[in-house]
């Protein structure tokens, strides 16, 4: 029965079969199965306390506000009183590539995962059909998020499906690359997954609608070409098994819309009721929905860049308005909060920034033959590459809180120069404490590039002074070490 066994309790039922199985026809000896994890019963004691948490209650005004402005219904091809019974299903396969490339090349470009796709071209496809630019899915989740500490359920028999609401939103944007950003973003606000809805609706105090479905969406993963593991002794068959359920349970959507990886293969499923949608439009659903999909993923395969989207970056407070501006001026990686020792320093360079308090300078003199400069550039290049912290600058223009913005690239601030090398012994000391003055008052712009240099000085006869310079507000003692 569905009340004991939802699509990943059959993934562990069918690989202990497996393992059992297969154990038993070699020799006949007793097979150990993995552990099991905490019983379903224990995962359900400690819903009733997490139902009135302060973290599940925070979750409260997304709801709400998700609720408050929910979209119209689908139109239907037949108007009618009756509920629409599902009882008929149309379906298309992505070839092999198109799906290798839906599972790899596609979501380096925006940080993307493959729920943001398939729902990106879903609305495309019922804003093309239907002329909506807004609708209302019921989505699936496995459930199984880990939201109460001390609990393991990932090989626990159970029905732990989570339902809630999510407005498909394709509106108010003119290329595909713009409305996948927005789903994106959408997606990511969710709190834990969208499971927190079911356990304030049915154990908390509930809320005041419950929304009207036309639309139900669940990507069930990946299965491989075996049924429970890559070890299992069973197959999927493709030979039709009749309805899946009765058909005194009604629906309480018009649609059911799933997709799930077998054999390499995205198989997309929609399953509609025969008494208030035409096959034709259905048709032209399924048809629009592999279009815009197949085109999205190959588009986004041929794009190298990569770009990060709000939800990418740690610091959370920043406007849509104050992210683009942020992201159009600098080649992006992140942004986050300075620490406290860093605020303090920050603000004293606000208050004079051709001061060289936590200006940091080392000198060191290196005797030898044969230094490779250009070695010694591609490693201090490389170092720069490495760390976040040597491509940071600092910024208080957004959302009113002094920020540290990393960037992908910033200009190295190695150089190297060739001094008179025939000057004396006392004269080449003299020229180099005169550039390290230099070096000292030319300081630091803590809002723009890279906040460490690194001049080398060729001497002549083998000898070379490195001059290394550093803002204070990037590293302490142990860093320099490292």
């Amino acid at each position: 029965h569905h009340l004991v066994v939802d699509g990943v309790s059959w993934r562990i039922l069918l690989e202990d079969l497996a393992t059992l199985y297969s154990g038993y026809s070699s020799d006949g000896t007793l097979v150990k199965l993995p552990l099991k994890t905490d019983s379903f019963q224990r995962w359900s004691s400690m819903q009733l306390a997490y139902a009135s948490s302060d973290a599940l209650l925070s979750e409260r005004p997304y709801w709400e506000t998700v609720i408050a402005d929910l979209p119209a219904s689908l139109p239907r091809d037949i108007v009618t009183e009756e509920v629409c019974n599902i009882d008929t299903s149309l379906s298309f396969t992505l070839d092999e590539m198109t799906t290798d490339l839906l599972q790899t090349q596609v979501h380096t470009v925006y940080n993307t995962e493959i729920n943001d796709i398939l729902l990106t071209g879903l609305g495309l496809a019922l804003e093309e059909v239907f002329g909506v630019g807004k609708s209302t899915l019921k989505m699936e989740g496995h459930g199984r998020e880990e939201i109460i500490d001390g609990v393991d359920i990932s090989r626990t028999l159970g029905w732990f499906t989570s339902m809630y609401p999510f407005v498909l939103d394709v509106s108010g944007s003119n290329d595909s690359d713009s409305v996948l950003v927005s789903v994106k973003e959408s997606l990511r606000s969710i709190p834990n997954k969208g499971v927190g809805y079911g356990i304030l609706h049915h154990l908390g105090d509930g809320f005041a609608a419950s929304p009207e479905y036309s639309i139900v969406f669940n990507y069930l993963g990946d299965f491989g070409s075996k049924a429970g593991s890559s070890e299992s002794v069973f197959d999927y068959s493709n030979e039709y098994i009749g309805s899946e359920m009765a058909k005194e349970n009604g629906s309480d959507v018009d649609l059911s819309i799933s997709g799930m990886l077998v054999s390499g293969a995205l198989r997309i499923s929609i399953k509609y009721s025969s008494g208030c949608y035409r096959k034709e439009t259905i048709a032209r659903l399924l048809n629009s929905y592999e279009h815009h999909l197949g085109d999205l993923i190959l588009r986004l395969s041929q794009i190298k860049d990569s770009y990060v989207t709000p939800s990418d970056v740690t610091f959370k407070g920043l406007s849509p308005s104050e992210f683009e501006q942020l992201s159009s001026s600098v080649a992006l990686e992140d942004v986050y909060r300075l620490s406290p020792l860093q605020e303090g320093m920050y603000y004293h360079w606000l208050a004079d920034s051709s001061s060289s308090l936590y200006f940091e300078q080392l000198s060191y003199r290196l005797q030898g033959e044969g230094l490779r400069t250009d070695l010694i550039k591609q490693a201090y290049d490389t170092l720069i590459a490495r760390y976040a912290v040597l491509r940071t600058s600092f910024t208080n223009d957004y959302a009113g809180l002094p920020l540290q913005v990393v960037q992908k690239s910033v200009t190295s601030g190695f150089s190297i120069d060739h001094p008179n090398t025939s000057l004396s012994a006392e004269a080449i000391d003299a020229y180099v404490s005169e550039v390290k003055i230099v070096d000292r008052s030319l300081g630091f712009n803590l809002e723009q590039g890279s906040q460490m240099r690194l001049k080398v000085l060729d001497l002549g006869g083998d000898a070379y002074e490195f001059i290394w310079s550093f803002h204070h507000i990037l590293m302490d003692g142990w860093c320099i070490s490292v």
